[in-house]
Order: C-alpha cells, then sequence, then structure tokens
C-alpha cells in the first residue's frame, strides 16, 4: 500500500525536527562539558611544532584550489552518460596521491619508538602537519566519491559507477588505516601512556580544525572523518560478495540475492517511507529508555536504543552524514566573517601549508587547472548556451506567431462586427 505524498513529506519534516532536536541536545550538553577554544600553531615560523614547513607543494593552496575545480567539474558529469573526463581523472589521482601520502607516513609514524619519552611526542608532532594536510586532502575527496556513488546507485551509466568504486577503495581502506595515528594523537591515550607529558587537552592535527573552534568537536570532527568511507566499503562488500557468489555457488542463492535487491530497488522510496514513520518511534523509546537509565542508575536501560531496530543505526548515519556540513556553516561564519577566527589561521577546506597563492608553483598548478576545466567544460557549456539561445528564438517566433494570428483574428471579428452594426 502506497502512502500519499503529503503524509510523507509531513513524515520526513517531522523526522528531521527531531533529528535536529537530537542534535540541539548533544549541541548543549557539549557546551556544558570542559570544551575550551582550540588554538593550533598552524605557520611554519619556529618553533614549528607541528612541522607545517615540512608540508609538501602538492597541498598548498594553488594545487588545491585546483584539484577542487577538479572535483566540481566531475558532478556534472554524475548524471551523463560519459564513461569518463579529464577532471574526473585529476581528481581520483589527487585522492589517491594523499592516500598514499597518508600510508607512507602513518606507516613512519607508527615505526616511532613509544619507549622515548623524552623525545617520542616531539618526533610525532613533527609529523603531524604533513598528516593533518593529507589527511584533508584523503577526506574531501571521499567525502565528494561517496556522495557521487550514491547518486549514482539507479544510474545506468553502470561503467562510470564503478570505475568511481574501484578507483575509490584504495583511499577509503588508507583512511580506516589511520585509526592508530588518531588514537595515538587523542589526549586520553598520550596522558595514559605518557602521564609526564605537559596537559594536552585536544588532538592537535591539523585537519578540519580552524582557530578558536571546540577542542571537543575537532575530536569529533576527526574520528567522523574516520568512519565516513564505512557505508560505502559495506556496499562494495556486499557487491563483492554477491559477485563471488554468482559464479562460484549454486544458482539459487545468488539468484534470491538479486531478486532481494531488485525488489528492493523497486520499492525503495515505499520503504523510505517506512523508516520516515519508525524513525520517531525509535527516537522516543531510546530517549525514554536512556532517561530511565540515568534516573535509575541501570545501565541496562541504555539498551533501549536498540529497541529501535534499524531506524536507529540509520539515525546515527544521519548525524555523521549532517555533521560536516553543519561545522562546514559554522566555520563559514567563523573564518570568513572573522567571528572569532580567520582563514589563513585555519585549515578546515583548504590544507595548512607554508606556500602563498602567488608562488610560481602554486600559482602554475591553479592556472593548469583552470585550463583543464575550461577546456573539458567550455565547449559542452557554450553548446548548452547556444541551445538556450536556440530555444529562446524558437519560442520568441512561435509568440509573435501566436500574436500575428490573435491580431489578425481580432481584426476579422471588428471588421464583422462592424458590417453587422450597418
Amino acid at each position: 500500500m502506497r502512502m500519499s505524498s503529503n503524509t510523507y513529506y509531513v513524515t520526513t519534516i517531522y523526522s528531521w525536527l527531531l533529528v535536529a532536536s537530537l542534535l540541539t541536545s548533544i549541541r548543549a550538553s557539549a557546551e556544558n562539558d570542559t570544551s575550551i577554544p582550540l588554538i593550533l600553531p598552524v605557520t611554519a615560523d619556529s618553533p614549528d611544532v607541528l612541522g607545517i614547513s615540512l608540508i609538501s607543494g602538492i597541498y598548498g593552496p594553488g594545487t588545491w584550489t585546483a584539484w577542487f575545480l577538479n572535483i566540481f567539474a566531475s558532478w556534472r558529469r554524475v548524471g551523463g552518460t560519459d564513461v569518463f573526463d579529464p577532471n574526473t581523472c585529476l581528481f581520483l589521482v589527487g585522492m589517491n596521491w594523499a592516500a598514499v601520502d597518508v600510508v607512507r607516513i602513518t606507516k613512519a609514524m607508527n615505526a616511532l619508538n613509544k619507549e622515548d619519552e623524552g623525545g617520542y611526542q616531539e618526533k610525532f608532532n613533527k609529523y603531524l602537519g604533513r598528516f593533518g594536510a593529507a589527511f584533508s586532502v584523503l577526506f574531501t575527496g571521499i567525502y565528494h566519491t561517496k556522495y557521487q556513488l550514491l547518486f549514482m546507485m539507479k544510474s545506468s551509466n553502470k561503467r562510470r559507477l564503478y570505475t568511481l568504486a574501484v578507483f575509490s577503495l584504495f583511499p577509503m581502506c588508507a583512511m580506516l588505516g589511520t585509526y592508530r595515528v588518531l588514537k595515538d594523537a587523542t589526549p586520553s591515550n598520550i596522558h595514559r601512556h605518557y602521564p609526564k607529558t605537559p596537559n594536552i587537552t585536544s588532538m592537535t592535527i591539523p585537519a578540519l580544525y580552524w582557530r578558536n573552534m571546540e577542542d571537543q568537536g575537532h575530536l569529533i570532527s576527526m574520528w567522523f572523518a574516520w568512519l565516513t568511507p564505512t557505508p560505502i566499503l559495506l556496499v562494495q562488500v556486499f557487491i563483492a560478495t554477491f559477485l563471488v557468489l554468482s559464479k562460484y555457488l549454486p544458482q539459487p542463492m545468488p539468484n534470491k540475492l538479486h531478486v532481494a535487491y531488485k525488489w528492493a530497488m523497486e520499492n525503495f522510496e515505499t520503504l523510505q517511507q517506512i523508516w520516515g514513520f519508525s524513525l520517531p518511534v525509535s527516537f522516543c523509546i531510546g530517549f525514554l529508555g536512556d532517561t530511565i537509565g540515568e534516573k535509575s542508575g541501570n545501565p541496562a536501560w541504555n539498551w533501549a536504543w536498540a529497541l529501535g531496530g534499524p531506524s536507529f543505526y540509520i539515525l546515527a548515519l544521519l548525524y555523521l552524514e549532517t555533521h560536516f556540513p553543519m561545522m562546514a556553516m559554522w566555520y563559514t561564519f567563523s573564518a570568513y566573517f572573522h567571528i572569532g577566527s580567520n582563514v589563513s589561521d585555519s585549515c578546515y577546506f583548504m590544507p595548512c601549508s607554508p606556500y602563498s597563492l602567488l608562488d610560481s608553483d602554486q600559482l602554475m598548478a591553479l592556472v593548469l587547472g583552470l585550463v583543464a576545466v575550461v577546456a573539458v567544460e567550455g565547449p559542452l557549456l557554450w553548446k548548452y548556451v547556444k541551445k538556450l539561445e536556440t530555444s529562446n528564438r524558437i519560442w520568441t517566433a512561435r509568440m509573435e506567431q501566436r500574436f500575428r494570428i490573435f491580431n489578425a483574428r481580432r481584426a476579422t471579428s471588428d471588421t464583422e462586427t462592424g458590417i453587422a452594426l450597418r
């Protein structure tokens, strides 16, 4: 039985209001914690604690801007029939380059001797600038790849879908491989293993950071970034398993999986509506159980969140997905409007680096990026503009013809009326 569109929209709005209230409560609880403004030394000035001066020019402002233009141009091809294009190629190359850098730096950081209490933390921090720059580019690439894959799930252009899935597999695995570095950079882990170190209250990785942001917000963002590839990797594992089953096992089981997948795609909107109704119920059950558990002191009540079933986990995933757009808006107001922060003291979108856009190598990279975008998208944009002009001329000619016909009929009617009056 299909639900009406009005019911679906009301349910969706109601669900989003509940999500907003949940985010507000989490935000309020975070403000009541011992959160402090985070200020990291993200310049190459001495003593350069984070090793900003050692960051490669590949993460400079010109190269990053050119690469981001490639991402922007690749989005135009998501709904098209093109298999590949240079901008998507450069986008994937940049993301995989950052993935290789992350793996290399992570390996070097994990190889440090933790028994050296005096020098370990200093050597570890010297890698954080390079790690943060590569991590920022890797996260940005994975984030956009993930949504391009989601938008193309029901696309007929399967070859482009498979290309994105294959060339994003290594970067996603590289992101998950940063777990040990993120864990070693977490303040609680540092104090547990090195009690003699100074009182570190926040993660000092210069990525997804702006000056005076909350230290807990930065910590949550870094771990959420680490979790970003998880949903897509699970889907990729499911597809790979399905292909293996289809090839090596008897046909009944793969056929059943195929039928189930086909049914889910055909009834996607209905499943979406069912989730819209079950989400508020899941939230209310979980919130009630959590409240009872807090008042009674019995932690078993906290398992009430699981009673919501898949809806709760989808709610958690939804919070994970809405976190970064909210943080991006917050950063935009803080840094671009100079509300306690500045773009030059931050590295949220663009990695921190010791380079200027006016440096010759950065300027050349930006020019080459612009040339690539204009050379590929320019002719298509010009065709679109000419098509609009042609459509406008046709529309104008039709309107003029209709206007002439209307005037001719009106003149004929006036003539007939005059003759009748005589």
